[in-house]
């Protein structure tokens, strides 16, 4: 449940295994959660409370709650570059907006996208010359171009947040050593 609404989620395969060990603990009890005993031995456990906090203090984890656990999947998932459409959906929001908050842990959030306008000039004719597939984005600069072309002039801009425009001058030109430090804020002041 999320909200009071039924949520389902597929499982990966590293949930599945583990659901099926705690099924060969649990035996033949018709719950996948169970008390395995004292006063409700058989009974399916409805509250987790008390056994999340008594692990995280057998652990030794300070100032930890549940709900960083369901904060974590996500960063992880957009840290692997999830889409955050795909994220979205798995966590149950309702709106784009609580999930845009992962949006900077993706390595590639926005960056397949800008790479769109690679195909073009400033004269909007198709150019020849480097592409998404002969520019390196992992950080090594062989088979890097040597200069991006971007638009000379101001550019219409979108916010993701509102959805209201603006107009702001683009670059003409970067070279690419210090592309990769532009789009990641490196050296920023």
């Amino acid at each position: 449940m999320k909200s009071g609404r039924p949520h389902n989620l597929p499982l990966n395969d590293t949930a599945f295994q583990k659901l099926q060990e705690l099924h060969q603990k649990t035996g033949s009890y018709p719950y996948v959660f169970v008390h395995l005993e004292g006063r409700f031995e058989g009974q399916a456990i409805t509250d987790i409370k008390n056994a999340f906090n008594a692990a995280v203090a057998r652990a030794k984890i300070k100032n930890f709650r549940f709900h960083d656990l369901r904060q974590t999947f996500c960063s992880w998932l957009a840290i692997r570059g999830v889409p955050l459409t795909a994220i979205q959906k798995l966590a149950g929001h309702a709106s784009i907006k609580m999930t845009l908050r992962y949006a900077h842990l993706s390595p590639r959030y926005l960056a397949d996208e800008v790479k769109a306008l690679d195909r073009f000039q400033q004269d909007g004719k198709p150019k020849e010359g480097p592409t998404s597939e002969n520019v390196s984005s992992s950080g090594d600069e062989q088979g890097a171009a040597e200069e991006s072309f971007g638009m000379d002039e101001a550019a219409p801009t979108t916010n993701i947040e509102d959805g209201s425009s603006t107009t702001r001058a683009q670059p003409k030109v970067v070279k690419a050593g210090n592309a990769r430090q532009a789009m990641h804020g490196i050296g920023k002041k």
